[in-house]
C-alpha cells in the first residue's frame, strides 16, 4: 500500500478488488464487501470521485484482503479522521489474530504507530539508526523530571550530557544522555524534593536520536 496511490481509471471498488483476486490466490472477496459496509463505501461508486481518506480505506480493504504473508504499508493513515483511524487499526489487528501476517508501517507521525506496532525501526540515511521492541524502548537516553530545595536550575546537572531542559515554575524536566543509574547517583545527591524518571515518547526519541547525527533545525523562518 503505496503513500502515492493509484488506481485504474473509471474502476470502482468492486472492480478493483477483482483486479486484486486475479493476482492473489487467497484474496477474501467477502472481506471486501464486508469491510466496505462497515466504512459505509459504496461499492459500485467510482473510486476518483472519493476523498483522499475514501481512497486510503479502499486501498487498505484491498490489501488487507489479498491475506498475504507480508505486507507493506506506507503513511498509512494519511488523510483519515481519528474515527476511522482508530476503526483501521482494529481491522489490521484481526487480520494479525486470523493469520501469521508480518506488517510493516512505515509514518513520519509516531503516533500513529505507537499503539499499534510492536517493534520500531528509525530510518536514517537508508539504514537502521536504532531498533527496539516498542514497550522498551533501547535509547541511551534519559527523561527525568526533578526541583530542588532552593532554586532549581540547569547548573545542578553540571557534568551530566544535558540534551534538552525546560523549566516550568519550580520544576524541571530534561533529557540527559546516559543511564538511568549514573543520572539517579548525580541527582540524588542534590537531596530532591521531586525526582521521577519518566518515559520517552516516540517523538522525543527520534527528534533527540536525530540531533545527536545533527538532524535539527535551530532557527524559526
Amino acid at each position: 500500500m503505496p503513500d502515492d496511490l493509484y488506481f485504474f481509471p473509471n474502476y470502482n471498488l468492486l472492480e478493483m478488488a477483482e483486479f486484486y483476486q486475479a493476482m492473489y490466490p487467497n484474496f477474501d472477496m467477502g472481506n471486501v464487501k464486508n469491510l466496505a459496509e462497515i466504512l459505509k463505501l459504496n461499492l459500485k461508486a467510482k473510486i476518483k470521485t472519493f476523498s483522499k481518506g475514501m481512497k486510503r480505506q479502499c486501498a487498505l480493504i484491498c490489501a488487507i484482503s489479498t491475506n498475504a504473508d507480508y505486507m507493506f504499508f506506507d503513511e498509512t493513515f494519511d488523510g483519515i479522521d481519528p474515527v476511522v483511524r482508530n476503526l483501521l487499526k482494529q481491522i489490521i489487528r484481526k487480520q494479525m489474530e486470523k493469520k501469521p501476517t508480518t506488517i510493516i508501517m512505515t509514518s513520519h507521525n509516531l503516533k500513529e504507530l505507537e499503539d499499534i506496532c510492536d517493534n520500531l525501526g528509525l530510518l536514517y540515511k537508508g539504514g537502521i539508526l536504532f531498533e527496539s521492541e516498542i514497550n522498551s524502548i533501547n535509547t541511551s537516553m534519559t527523561k527525568v523530571q526533578f526541583a530542588l530545595n532552593g532554586e532549581t536550575n540547569q547548573e545542578a546537572l553540571q557534568g551530566l550530557e544535558v540534551m534538552s531542559y525546560k523549566k516550568v515554575g519550580s520544576v524541571a524536566t530534561a533529557i540527559i544522555k546516559g543511564g538511568r543509574g549514573s543520572i539517579r547517583a548525580k541527582l540524588e545527591a542534590l537531596n530532591p524534593i521531586i525526582l521521577d524518571f519518566l518515559p520517552l515518547t516516540l517523538e522525543e526519541v527520534f527528534i533527540y536520536e536525530m540531533e545527536v547525527l545533527g538532524y535539527e533545525f535551530n532557527q524559526v523562518l
